[in-house]
C-alpha cells in the first residue's frame, strides 16, 4: 500500500471515529445543561426559602419589639393618668382648706369657725394646717415633675413603637417579594417533566445524604465527652430537660402541617411558632422568635446536644431554629410551601440552647 492510500485509509479512519463519537456527546450535553438547570432552580428555591425563613423570625422580632413597646407605653399612660388624678385630689384639698381659712377670716368669731375653745389649741391647728398646706404644695410640685419624666419616657416608647411598626411591615413586603420570586421558580421546576424531575429528585436526595453525613459529623461528640452530655465530660453543661419527652411528641404530632409565616398553631407553624408550642407542652414557656429563644436559655455545645434541644442559625439565632431529637436529625418548620418534618441539621448552626 503506497504511503498516499495509507493517509487516505487514516483521514477515514478518523472520520468515522469522529462520526461515532459525535452524537454520543451531542447527546451527553442536553442532560448535563438538564442537571445543572436542575441543580440551579433546586438552589434557587432553597435560598429563597431560606430568605423566607430568616424574614420571618425577623419580622417576629419587629412584632415581639412592637408589643414590648405598646405595653410600656401603656403603663406609662396609667401612671400618668394615676398622677394627674392624684394632682387634682390634692389641688381640691387645698381648695378646700382656702376656703375654710377663708371663711373662718370673715367671721365675727374666727374661734366658732374652726370649733376650738381656746387660742393656743387653735394656733397650734393653724400651724398644722400650714405644714399640711405646704405638704401638699411639695407634693403637687413633685407629682407634676413625675408626669413630665412619665410623658418623656411614654414619647420614647411611642417612638419605638413606630420604628417597630414601620420595620414589622418592611419585612412584610420583603418576604412577599421573595415569596413572588420563590412561586415563579417552583413554577419553573413544576412544569419540568420525565428526565429533569428524576434528576431533581436525584440531586435533592444527593444533598440530602451529604447532609445528614455532615449533621452527625456536627454533633459527634469529642473526645472525653459522654454522647450524654453530663458524666465524665462538661460539668456546667445543664443536665437533660426533664420535658424533652412531652415537646418531641408533640413536634412528631405536628408532621405533615403547612409552615405558615408567623404562624403558631393548631394547623400551620412557623419554625418558632413550632418549637414555643413543643417547649409549651413540655411545660417551659418562651417567645415566639428565635433570637429570643436563644437569649431565654443555657446554652450548650453542638456535639453535646440531647434530644429536646433547640439549634439554632442567624446571627444571635435570629434567622430560625429546629427541635433537635438525636442522631443529628431535628423536627422542622422550614419554608413557606413545606410541611414540618423530620430533616438533618443544615449547615453552620450557630449553637444550641436547652429549655428546662
Amino acid at each position: 500500500m503506497t504511503l498516499r492510500a495509507h493517509r487516505l485509509t487514516l483521514v477515514l479512519t478518523l472520520g468515522l471515529v469522529a462520526a461515532t463519537l459525535l452524537p454520543a456527546a451531542a447527546q451527553a450535553s442536553p442532560i448535563d445543561d438538564k442537571r445543572a438547570e436542575a441543580a440551579r432552580l433546586q438552589a434557587e428555591i432553597d435560598a429563597n426559602g431560606a430568605k423566607i425563613s430568616a424574614l420571618s423570625e425577623q419580622y417576629n422580632g419587629a412584632r415581639l419589639r412592637l408589643d414590648q413597646a405598646t405595653a410600656a407605653a401603656d403603663e406609662a399612660q396609667a401612671r400618668i393618668d394615676a398622677a394627674q388624678a392624684q394632682t387634682d385630689h390634692i389641688k381640691s384639698l387645698l381648695a378646700r382648706r382656702a376656703a375654710d381659712l377663708y371663711k373662718g377670716a370673715g367671721s365675727s368669731d374666727p374661734l366658732a369657725a374652726v370649733d376650738v375653745h381656746d387660742a393656743t389649741e387653735f394656733a397650734a391647728r393653724s400651724k398644722y394646717a400650714s405644714a399640711a398646706a405646704n405638704h401638699d404644695s411639695a407634693l403637687v410640685d413633685q407629682l407634676a415633675r413625675s408626669k413630665e419624666e412619665l410623658a418623656a419616657q411614654k414619647q420614647q416608647f411611642d417612638a419605638t413603637k413606630q420604628t417597630a411598626r414601620v420595620e414589622r411591615d418592611r419585612l412584610a413586603t420583603s418576604k412577599r417579594e421573595v415569596e413572588s420570586a420563590n412561586a415563579r421558580q417552583s413554577q419553573l421546576l413544576g412544569q419540568t417533566k420525565g428526565e429533569l424531575a428524576t434528576l431533581v429528585q436525584q440531586e435533592a436526595d444527593r444533598k440530602r445524604a451529604e447532609a445528614t453525613a455532615r449533621a452527625r459529623e456536627i454533633t459527634t461528640p469529642r473526645a472525653g465527652r459522654g454522647r450524654d452530655g453530663n458524666p465524665g465530660a462538661d460539668p456546667h453543661l445543664p443536665p437533660p430537660s426533664a420535658g424533652a419527652a412531652a415537646a418531641i411528641a408533640f413536634a412528631r404530632a405536628q408532621i405533615g402541617k403547612p409552615y405558615e409565616y408567623a404562624a403558631t398553631g393548631p394547623n400551620s407553624y412557623d419554625c418558632s411558632g413550632l418549637t414555643m408550642r413543643a417547649w409549651e407542652a413540655g411545660g417551659v414557656s418562651m417567645a415566639h422568635y428565635s433570637g429570643a429563644q436563644y437569649e431565654a436559655f443555657p446554652h450548650v455545645p453542638l456535639d453535646a446536644m440531647q434530644p429536646g434541644d433547640l439549634v439554632f442559625w442567624g446571627p444571635g439565632g435570629s434567622q430560625h431554629v429546629g427541635l433537635y431529637i438525636g442522631g443529628g436529625m431535628m423536627i422542622d418548620a422550614p419554608q413557606t410551601g413545606d410541611v414540618v418534618h423530620i430533616v438533618p441539621l443544615y449547615s453552620n448552626p450557630i449553637g444550641a440552647a436547652r429549655p428546662g
